[in-house]
Formats: structure tokens, C-alpha cells, sequence
């Protein structure tokens, strides 16, 4: 009877680890998804309830509440701003507990739309995953920001939509 034990119980570590994956990126997936709504109908309360305590935004640390009020001042300027994800989304998997989710944002703003290569990065908060960075390429290359990410350790292509 113990010879079955080993192999039943590498069995059921293998399967937990694979739904663990699959929950992570599902949860990464939805709360990339509700940022981009929150971030067309700005409601500020819902917004950040998906920010870490701190998170760096375009470059510069911040509290939550100087992030949300960078957002709310974006948003009074821009009368006619939105944005949508236009790529599938990339997790990158990183060691300490963090998801780096790359994609495409499409915005429109001051009568021009744009495709940017953006992205969010969430970290482990209190076994959930909250935004604690969120950039774009563009806008980290013109200011000369490095988020000196190390080599992440896997990496999944995500649909946004749930495939049936």
C-alpha cells in the first residue's frame, strides 16, 4: 500500500501546481480586463482596490493614493480618452512572487488613437494579486527607466477572453 503513496502523491502536487498556474494567470487575466474598464469609466474606489500600498507608474514610485490622483488628473484633461487591449496578453513569471502581463493598449486621445506596447505587473498581496507597476515601453525608453526585471521563469500566451 505505501509503494502507491509516492507516486498518488506526486500525482496530486503535479495537478495542484498546474491549477495553481492556471488560477494565476485567469485571476491576472480578469483584473488586466477590469483595469482597462476602470480605466474608461474611471471609478476610482474600484481602481484601487487592484493597486498595491505602493506601485511604480510611468517610472516613478507612488502611493496608492498619488497614483489614483495622477489618473483622475489624466482623466479631467483628456474629455475624450479610451483605451483597449488589442493582443492576447503575455505573463512572464518571476521568482518573488510577481506576473509581468505585457500586451498591446490601443488609446485614443486628443483626437489620435495610438498602439502601445504596454504593460502591468502584479505582485502576491495577501494570497491575491494586486498592480504594484504599470508603464509602457515607449514611455520607459524616452525616460531612461529600467525596471531591472530578472529573467522571468516561464512565460504564457493568455487569450482575453476564456477559451471554451
Amino acid at each position: 500500500m505505501r509503494i502507491f503513496r509516492l507516486p498518488l502523491l506526486i500525482c496530486l502536487v503535479f495537478i495542484a501546481n498546474i491549477s495553481f498556474g492556471d488560477n494565476v494567470s485567469d485571476e491576472i487575466r480578469e483584473k488586466t480586463i477590469t483595469w482597462n474598464t476602470l480605466n474608461n469609466n474611471y471609478d476610482e474606489a474600484k481602481l484601487g482596490e487592484l493597486i498595491m500600498p505602493k506601485v511604480v507608474a510611468y517610472g516613478e514610485q507612488q502611493t496608492r493614493a498619488e497614483y489614483l490622483a495622477m489618473k483622475r488628473n489624466f482623466l479631467r484633461r483628456q474629455k475624450h480618452f479610451s483605451q483597449s487591449i488589442v493582443s492576447p496578453l503575455s505573463l512572464s513569471f518571476y521568482k518573488a512572487n510577481f506576473v509581468k502581463c505585457s500586451f498591446t493598449k490601443q488609446a485614443t486621445f486628443n483626437g489620435k488613437t495610438k498602439n502601445y506596447p504596454a504593460y502591468l505587473i502584479f505582485q502576491e498581496h495577501d494570497g491575491h494579486y494586486l498592480i504594484s507597476g504599470e508603464s509602457d515601453e515607449l514611455t520607459d525608453v524616452n525616460l531612461g527607466y529600467n525596471a531591472h526585471l530578472p529573467v522571468a521563469e516561464e512565460v504564457q500566451l493568455v487569450p482575453l477572453a476564456e477559451e471554451g
